[in-house]
C-alpha cells in the first residue's frame, strides 16, 4: 500500500552520473542502509516504490522513493503525492549538468514538488578550475528555479564548520519537511492539547514560537534594532538564523527569508524601494 508521499531521484543525466552521485548511492544515504541494491523507476505502467520510515522526534512518516530517468508527466495522482524531488546531474565542466537541468524544468513546473533538491560531486569556488563548474553559476541557477544545491563531496575549505553537506543535508531538508500524512510523537502532541486546552480560542501555530526567535536575533544584546545599524552584528548571527530557517516547514522559509533579508539589506542602507516586493515589519504596520 502507498504511503501518498513520494520522494522522486531524478537523474537528469544517466550517462554521466559520478560515483559518488549516483541515484543508488544517494537513496542509500537517504535511508542508512547498504542493503539496497536496486532502485525502482517509475514509468507510466509500474508503480514500485522503496519505502523510507522516518522517525525523528518530533514525528514519523511513512515515505516512498522512486527513480525518475525519463521526462514524463506521468498521472496527476502521481504529482500531487510528489512531495520531493532530488535532481542529480554532472557538474563537470566537460559535461552539460546545467543545460541536463534546463530540459527537465517543464516537468518541475509540472510536479510542483514542496523540495527540490539540485546535487552533485562538487562545484568549484574558483572560476578557473577546469573540472568542476563555478559554483557561483550553480548557485544562481538553483536560486532562479527554486532549488538547493547540495554537494555530496565538496571541499571541505569552501564551507563553514557548522555548514551541512552531502547526503546529511538531504535527509535533513527532508526530514525538515511538513509531510502530508505524518504522525506526530506522543510528547508533541501532549504539548500542543495542553496549549489549546488551556486557551480554547487559541490557534497558535506550532511554529509561532520559532518565528519569533527571528526577532530576538534580529536585535543585540541592548535591545536595539540590528536591521537599521549594524550589519557586522547581524552577519554574525548568520549560523543561527540558518538554524531557525531549517526548522521551519516549507511554507514558511519564504516569509522568513525576505524577513531576513530586508535586514541585511537595512544594515546596508539599501534602498528599500529596489527590493519591491519583499515584506518588512514597517511595511506592514
Amino acid at each position: 500500500m502507498m504511503s501518498g508521499q513520494i520522494i522522486g531521484i531524478v537523474s537528469s543525466d544517466s550517462s554521466s552520473h559520478s560515483d559518488l552521485a549516483t541515484p543508488l548511492t544517494i537513496v542509500k544515504g537517504i535511508i542508512e542502509t547498504g542493503e539496497i541494491t536496486t532502485l525502482p523507476i517509475k514509468t507510466d505502467t509500474s508503480s514500485s516504490y522503496l519505502t523510507w520510515e522516518i522517525s525523528n522526534k518530533y514525528y514519523s512518516a511513512t515515505v516512498d522513493i522512486c527513480g525518475i530517468d525519463s521526462k514524463n508527466i506521468f498521472d496527476k495522482s502521481f504529482a500531487e503525492q510528489l512531495q520531493a524531488i532530488v535532481v542529480i546531474f554532472n557538474s563537470t565542466k566537460n559535461g552539460n549538468g546545467l543545460e541536463c537541468l534546463n530540459s527537465w524544468q517543464t516537468y518541475f513546473d509540472i510536479w510542483e514538488p514542496n523540495i527540490k533538491l539540485a546535487v552533485c560531486e562538487r562545484c568549484s569556488s574558483d572560476c578557473s578550475d577546469e573540472k568542476y563548474l563555478p559554483r557561483e553559476s550553480v548557485q544562481l541557477w538553483c536560486i532562479d528555479n527554486g532549488f538547493e544545491l547540495v554537494e555530496i563531496n565538496p571541499d571541505e575549505d569552501d564551507f563553514d564548520e557548522y555548514e551541512e553537506f552531502g547526503t546529511k543535508r538531504i535527509r535533513s531538508a527532508l526530514n525538515a519537511h511538513t509531510w502530508p500524512h505524518m504522525k506526530l510523537k506522543t510528547n508533541c502532541q501532549d504539548s500542543h492539547q495542553k496549549l489549546l486546552k488551556s486557551d480554547p480560542r487559541s490557534t497558535v501555530d506550532p511554529y509561532t514560537e520559532v518565528e519569533k526567535k527571528i526577532d530576538s536575533l534580529l536585535l543585540d544584546s541592548k535591545g536595539e534594532d540590528l536591521e537599521e545599524e549594524d550589519f557586522e552584528g547581524l552577519f554574525q548571527k548568520m549560523h543561527d538564523l540558518k538554524k531557525t530557517a531549517d526548522s521551519l516547514p516549507t511554507e514558511s522559509k519564504k516569509a522568513y527569508a525576505e524577513k531576513v533579508v530586508m535586514a541585511f539589506w537595512k544594515a546596508l542602507d539599501g534602498d528599500k524601494d529596489e527590493v519591491y516586493g519583499l515584506s518588512s515589519d514597517e511595511d506592514e504596520q
